[in-house]
């Protein structure tokens, strides 16, 4: 026993020290051509590795972290009338949100066991929001609460979160003024705040914003717009002569649609009709489609698609470009989508999705025709078939 853990330590130490360059590049973003069976279980291997290290560092939580976190959404709990809820399941169970075998409704978890999503939209939350659970709750990186009753100002601790990317509390009855902070937050990227009850004129540091990609604000009585900063306008979809859709296929892109909440993303033309208009007669936002109806291109980054991807979207056969980086997506990728016959490309950065929880063929073992796959900025090439030109 104890000669194979130091023969193994001795394997994985080789491993490290023969990658050390590229393992900097991969930081950097650079791009990783996989090459030969050798080289692929080596950096599999040392993915691996890497992965084990990382959580090592995440299960520090402390317990006075842990009891930190339970007492801010048992606060949420007992302000917004939990026991009116739609769901509440094991929230007020005694346990922090993130222990093993606990998973309260609506509540997302980092591997470290931090909370760092709140997904409670359409939950009958009633209520004024209250002050000092966002401070307690430092790790977020999204929170949805649109669609409630929720009442009263914005809590000003929300300014706090400087790990929030996505923010949606639309649909409610807030009132008082946007406030400034959502302006001064570094890392967020979508806010939603229509449909409320907001007044006054929008704040300078959202006027001139240069971090955020989305804004809605629209159904308020709130004065100004933004700047929208560095955002990029994104094409529209590519219709190719007078197509239609394969009716399967539109079943799978309406599914898309509501699983990835559509009816808040900022451009969903085409979508919003649903089962009234055609994917490739009307020329949805962000779908290509070839002249006899089948879908190739689905190219959405940037447009706040939120939620999991339905696993539906591995029954697409001509599907060559999956695009839906840079949106806070979160749970696992469908692992049929990986062998679609037809998928070439693959992008996924800039999501809540981590690359390590796909279950990826070892070397040798076809993976579709996908030729190239981006996550969290990293470039990946996998060569699959020997006649494939990368």
């Amino acid at each position: 026993m104890t000669v194979g853990f130091f023969y193994l330590f001795a394997l994985l130490l080789t491993i490290h020290c023969y990658f050390e360059a590229p393992k900097h590049e991969i930081l950097q973003g650079s791009p990783i051509f996989l090459q030969t069976s050798k080289e692929t279980e080596l950096r599999l291997a040392l993915n691996e590795l890497e992965q084990l290290q990382v959580s090592r560092v995440e299960r520090l939580i402390t317990e006075e972290e842990k009891h930190v976190e339970t007492r801010a959404l048992e606060i949420l709990f007992a302000a917004m009338e939990g026991t009116s809820w739609k769901s509440s399941i094991s929230w007020l169970n005694g346990q922090h949100p993130c222990a093993s075998g606990s998973s309260w409704f609506g509540v997302h978890c980092s591997g470290s066991g931090h909370v760092v999503g709140i997904s409670l939209s359409k939950q009958n939350l009633i209520g004024e929001l209250p002050h000092g659970i966002f401070s307690s709750l430092q790790e977020l990186k999204f929170v949805d609460i649109s669609n409630n009753n929720i009442s009263g100002e914005l809590p000003s601790d929300i300014g706090s979160c400087s790990k929030i990317i996505f923010f949606d509390a639309s649909h409610n009855s807030i009132t008082g003024y946007v406030q400034d902070f959502f302006g001064t937050m570094d890392s967020l990227r979508f806010l939603f705040l229509h449909h409320n009850q907001f007044t006054g004129s929008l704040p300078s540091s959202l006027v001139e914003t240069q971090t955020l990609s989305v804004i809605a604000i629209h159904g308020n009585r709130v004065e100004g717009r933004p700047a929208y900063g560095r955002m990029q306008a994104h094409p529209p979809c590519t219709k190719v002569g007078q197509n239609y859709t394969i009716p399967s296929e539109k079943d799978v892109l309406l599914d898309v649609y509501e699983s990835l909440n559509g009816w808040s993303w900022p451009r969903n033309r085409g979508w919003e009709e649903g089962q009234a208009g055609d994917p490739c007669l009307q020329c949805w936002y962000g779908v290509t489609c070839t002249l006899d109806g089948y879908v190739t291109e689905l190219r959405l980054p940037k447009n706040a698609l939120y939620g999991t991807i339905p696993s539906s979207l591995s029954s697409f056969r001509h599907l060559r470009v999956i695009d839906f980086s840079y949106n806070p997506i979160f749970g696992s990728f469908p692992q049929g989508a990986l062998y679609l016959p037809s998928l070439r490309e693959l992008d996924m950065s800039g999501t809540f999705m981590d690359p390590f929880s796909l279950a990826l063929p070892s070397f040798g073992e076809e993976l579709g025709s996908l030729g190239r796959w981006r996550w969290n900025g990293d470039l990946f090439h996998w060569r699959v078939h020997e006649s494939v030109t990368l």
